[in-house]
């Protein structure tokens, strides 16, 4: 039993989403190194969100299809047990850190970052102190856990909502249609305020939802039309998808007008890159 089940964990072993993985963490470390032709890797984290948006409705729908509900305690309990030790650990380091380290003066804002990341707002924090990331000189010592707080509150909502949806919609097509609006729309505001106010644009979860959506969307798609591309077409897709990120990250820098429009090249890229989301699409990367 113990070797069916190894090989079972094996064969769901998704070389394409850790390799979209490697591609994500390397542009975001070369991006914050300052290397010059990768002025735009923090793309990465776009990456991510898509990533993380399939992997996460992948296994609720599976849940659904199969047994008929969410099993909401397990589902956030897998998710705490994940997050939240090493979570806390990098952030009690980082006070005791800045304890020793920092002025006396700049403790009021680190105890403020430390209270809104603890509880998984510093987005929301940078929003409101209107932190530019792509020009930010003296970021906060938090700054990092932004793209976290973004994931942990559309984990929070996202189940709920699909499984209310899922449960008075029976019809997958009008599902789809419901949840392609929701996010164009969000895509739309997410343009919006990247012109009126750039940093509620970029640290927002209503202006950053539609980017983990079009994961799920893609999730979606092949849960119920698995066969939908032909293996020349998804190939031809994931060429196009990975030049499209590889452009994002090179030809994109602090000057950009991001997330906006930009943002769709790494996203859709993500969406279609070497085959990442063309082989079973049960699988579930975060339990």
């Amino acid at each position: 039993m113990r070797k069916l089940k190894s090989a079972d964990k094996a064969s769901r072993f998704r070389t394409d989403i850790q390799g979209l993985r490697a591609i994500a963490v390397l542009a975001v470390v070369l991006y914050h190194a300052g290397v010059p032709f990768l002025a735009g890797g923090y793309v990465g984290v776009d990456i991510f969100f898509v990533i993380s948006g399939f992997l996460i409705t992948s296994h609720l729908l599976s849940e659904m299809r199969y047994d008929g509900r969410v099993r909401f305690a397990s589902f956030y309990a897998k998710r705490a047990r994940r997050i939240l030790p090493a979570s806390f650990v990098v952030l009690s380091f980082s006070v005791v850190a800045a304890l020793i380290w920092y002025p006396p003066l700049l403790m009021r804002e680190v105890w403020m970052g430390a209270v809104a990341t603890a509880f998984y707002l510093p987005n929301m924090l940078f929003a409101v102190q209107g932190t530019n990331y792509l020009a930010e000189s003296t970021p906060s010592l938090f700054q990092h856990y932004w793209s976290l707080g973004i994931e942990e509150q559309f984990y929070l909502v996202w189940p709920l909502l699909l499984s209310l949806l899922y449960w008075r919609i029976r019809r997958p097509k009008t599902l789809f249609a419901i949840l392609l609006g929701t996010f164009a729309a969000a895509f739309a505001l997410c343009i919006h305020l990247t012109f009126r106010s750039q940093p509620w644009a970029f640290f927002s979860l209503p202006t950053r939802a539609w980017e983990l959506g079009v994961g799920g969307l893609v999730a979606f798609l092949l849960t119920y039309r698995p066969r939908v591309l032909t293996s020349t077409i998804a190939a031809t897709l994931g060429w196009v998808g990975l030049i499209g990120l590889i452009a994002s990250a090179a030809l994109f820098n602090s000057a950009t007008r991001f997330p906006g429009y930009w943002a769709a090249v790494p996203v859709l890229g993500t969406a279609a890159a070497p085959r990442a989301f063309c082989i079973d699409s049960s699988y579930s990367g975060y339990t």
